[in-house]
């Protein structure tokens, strides 16, 4: 890599005819992820990361979370994106490791073994499930192309309609075909949303 590109990104932006979607950490989620960490979050405790990918915006906000032991109520966060293997073997990863990475251990030892390895055992997820509710962590997963069906699904989940929801989007649009889509999505979802917003 270049001396002068950000860790996580490639040198190359997106190579035709191959899929990179979100298996590849895209600059402009680095950049949403700086606005997130001034004051982009304005006391918001609900989001909504669509095309979410490596989901580097709602890592940083799960992340302010635990690092204050959750003293400011529930987090709701939610995570879409077009392929299912995206959610399954790069997003929900991300979160069990920045989980991992801030979490106390008894005798204060790295979290991670000496290779930078982690042992995923049952142990590993009940702690990390009892941890989300502990302080109050609801995440919820969206799968499939944008379009009505999708609006509809996101709209099914049970929510804290008290909070003002904040839908992230930095890595969602790879082909100007699919903008229409994605705006209609995004317009329909804060339709439904008093005081909704979006990044």
């Amino acid at each position: 890599m270049a001396e002068d590109e950000e860790v996580g990104l490639g040198s190359a932006d997106v190579k035709t005819g191959i899929y990179e979607g979100g298996f590849k950490s895209w600059e402009s989620s680095v950049d949403l992820v700086r606005e997130l960490t001034g004051e982009g979050l304005k006391g918001r405790r609900r989001f909504l990361e669509l095309g979410c990918g490596t989901a580097l915006p709602s890592l940083a906000i799960l992340q302010r979370h635990f690092e204050k032991d959750g003293e400011k109520g529930k987090l709701e966060l939610g995570f879409a994106d077009y392929n299912p293997s995206v959610l399954r073997l790069v997003t929900v990863p991300n979160i069990l490791l920045t989980w991992t990475a801030l979490r106390p251990t008894p005798d204060g030892a790295e979290p991670f073994e000496e290779e930078g390895e982690l042992d995923i055992d049952d142990d590993l997820i009940s702690e990390f499930t009892a941890s989300l509710t502990a302080q109050g962590v609801t995440l919820s997963f969206f799968s499939g192309a944008w379009g009505g069906e999708f609006a509809t699904l996101v709209e099914a989940v049970p929510r804290d309609t008290s909070a003002e929801l904040l839908v992230l989007a930095a890595e969602t649009i790879y082909s100007p075909a699919a903008l229409e889509s994605f705006a209609e999505v995004l317009m329909r979802i804060l339709g439904t949303e008093e005081g909704g917003e979006a990044m």
